[in-house]
């Protein structure tokens, strides 16, 4: 219908998320650069963008170290939310100075090295706050925020390799978003997280892995109890309040780099879905039932993702459904998905692939796209839209794929 392109200093450049307000807007947060003439450095910008359904622009706000050209480009936001006020909640890092107001000191953050950050703005882009989440990460870190459905936020905060704690973990953090003050902070050692989603019902799911995939029992449970997972990766459910609830367990087999959780949504039943990548294979469901994932294995290129799995989960936590798309023949992908929505019993995923071809269909059948390094240097991007089953035909079963039985549409 539309399109539109953003800047014109692409280096730095970067969207980060896209979403749509309750005012039917669209909100793009993106990382942007400009060339300072004054003192010859190029500066980085956090940057909210507001677009109506026509692709006018309503506004451009961005906040960086304007006044301050030693850290220019030492921040960057990773994400950001909406609450029912269209209010804009950004979560993210910086080192050392962080300085969104040229010239209010309230919004000026300053660390010993490296930090986190949750910056509100109101709907029209203004500042409202700004916080340090003193997290004092060194080098891997991430930031997730969530609006939940009683208004607060959920924060999901690695701090890596921090040296100056005892183990290695993440934080779970509820934060009061009138004022960005804590409710409370759990925390889980020894672990590294990689997605944060928040239910309808205000639950917080996590996807994490255990630092040490060969080391002892982990403990998943940030109260004083004691839930140990010993697989490599897991999916973690607590309550609004940061109380355990369940956790689920995965493994894989084969050589590469497995499988890896990037994305997690809710549809309106509120059943879970888990979307990732993966190598070889790895059985899907938690329970001690199996639905085999499986991909060819391909030695040549065996330190690249094959296939996308998506994982069905309903309101109890039960396992439902698992699928995969991607790998077409000998082919080495290097695919990913980056975003998932579930809309009106559709299915849609965004995601990007390297020069190779791909089958988009979890079916049997096949629906191949194709990327040309001549043509695309870089790789590409794809939008998957799959259509509801039938639910009067039988599910799919044994062959790895989406209600084949049942036809799903792919657009």
């Amino acid at each position: 219908v539309w399109g539109k392109t953003f800047n014109s200093f692409s280096y730095y450049d970067k969207a980060i998320d896209i979403k749509i307000g309750t005012d039917g807007n669209l909100y793009l947060l993106a990382m942007t650069g400009a060339f300072d003439s004054t003192t010859t450095i190029y500066a980085n910008y956090i940057t909210i963008i507001k677009l109506d359904q026509n692709g006018t622009i309503l506004f451009t706000k961005r906040y960086g170290n304007q006044n301050n050209p030693l850290y220019y480009q030492n921040h960057s936001a990773t994400s950001f939310d909406l609450d029912n006020q269209n209010n804009i909640y950004i979560s993210g890092y910086f080192a050392f100075h962080l300085q969104l107001h040229p010239t209010d000191p309230l919004f000026n953050l300053d660390s010993g090295y490296k930090d986190s950050f949750l910056i509100k703005l109101d709907s029209s882009g203004n500042l409202s706050y700004a916080k340090k989440l003193n997290v004092n990460y060194t080098n891997d870190h991430l930031e997730r925020v969530n609006v939940a459905p009683d208004g607060n936020l959920n924060l999901l905060l690695s701090n890596g390799d921090n040296q100056s704690l005892s183990s290695y973990g993440y934080h779970i953090i509820k934060i009061n978003s009138s004022d960005g003050n804590e409710i409370w902070r759990k925390y889980l050692e020894n672990q590294i997280p990689t997605e944060l989603g928040t239910d309808n019902f205000g639950n917080i799911v996590i996807a994490g892995q255990a630092r040490n995939s060969y080391g002892p029992q982990i403990d998943v449970d940030p109260s004083t109890t004691t839930y140990l997972k010993k697989k490599k990766k897991y999916l973690l459910w607590l309550d609004g309040n940061g109380n355990f609830l369940d956790a689920k367990s995965y493994t894989s087999t084969g050589i590469g780099p497995t499988m890896f959780f990037t994305k997690i949504t809710f549809d309106s039943d509120n059943n879970t879905y888990v979307g990732g990548n993966f190598y070889f294979q790895f059985d899907a469901d938690p329970s001690s039932n199996i639905t085999m994932l499986v991909n060819t294995t391909l030695t040549y290129c065996s330190d690249i993702y094959h296939s996308i799995f998506s994982i069905k989960f309903d309101n109890n936590r039960n396992f439902l459904t698992a699928f995969k798309y991607g790998q077409y023949s000998t082919y080495c992908p290097n695919l990913y998905v980056n975003d998932i929505k579930i809309k009106n019993g559709y299915q849609y995923y965004v995601g990007n692939f390297g020069h190779a071809y791909i089958d988009l269909d979890p079916s049997v059948n096949d629906y191949t796209f194709h990327v040309s390094p001549t043509n695309t240097p870089y790789g590409d991007g794809y939008i998957l839209k799959l259509g509801p089953c039938d639910s009067l035909l039988p599910n799919a079963s044994g062959n790895q794929s989406f209600c084949s039985s049942q036809i799903p549409t792919v657009s």
